[in-house]
């Protein structure tokens, strides 16, 4: 392989019973980064709950991406740029969790036919354990339940807390995972 700046990344979608074989990788350089699974939740399985629902504000897209740099991994976290972000903004596809006037956290989602997808889910180190996350996920619940038939989301395996929060919420795993391998 040429000599490149930044890691070679590859990330292969598969069924659980049927994972990618790391050894034939590993022959030719790569490593194991990370592993996620998909989750879903049926929108029939959500309870009626209606909830007031606060949308981020396009004066804080600059705020939002630069929480969402902090919290993802660099290679493989598809963040939006400011351009679509600003789209999503005007769309009302980022709901705010916000203390006063500071933004603690967010969920950026959309859809894919008649599937709300989670993008993206940060809570500020500040508002860590104070079940923003709980919130913004059922807020997103609210909003989208009554227009789609499931919720989705991919979560990485090595993230115990978000992986006990959707679980709670009655998300299940449908059978895809996405190990990522990486060769620096």
């Amino acid at each position: 392989l040429p000599k490149i700046q930044k890691p070679l990344v590859l990330e292969q979608v598969a069924v659980a019973k049927n994972p990618p074989a790391p050894e034939e990788w590993e022959a030719v350089g790569f490593e194991k980064y990370l592993q996620r699974k998909r989750l879903f939740l049926s929108a029939k399985k959500t309870e009626g709950e209606q909830r007031e629902v606060s949308f981020a504000k396009a004066g804080e897209a600059e705020k939002i991406l630069s929480m969402m740099e902090d919290a993802f991994e660099p290679y493989t976290s598809a963040l939006p740029d400011l351009e679509i972000l600003k789209q999503d903004l005007s769309e009302n596809r980022v709901i705010a969790f916000r203390e006063g006037e500071k933004l603690l956290g967010f969920l950026r989602f959309g859809r894919e036919k008649r599937v709300s997808v989670l993008w993206q889910i940060v809570v500020s180190p500040e508002g860590r354990g104070k079940g923003i996350g709980n919130a913004l996920v059922r807020d997103w619940i609210s909003l989208e339940r009554e227009d789609v038939a499931k919720f989705q989301l991919w979560v990485r395996e090595d993230n115990p807390p978000a992986l006990k929060l959707y679980e709670a919420l009655g998300f299940l795993p449908d059978g895809r995972i996405a190990p990522v391998i990486l060769k620096k």
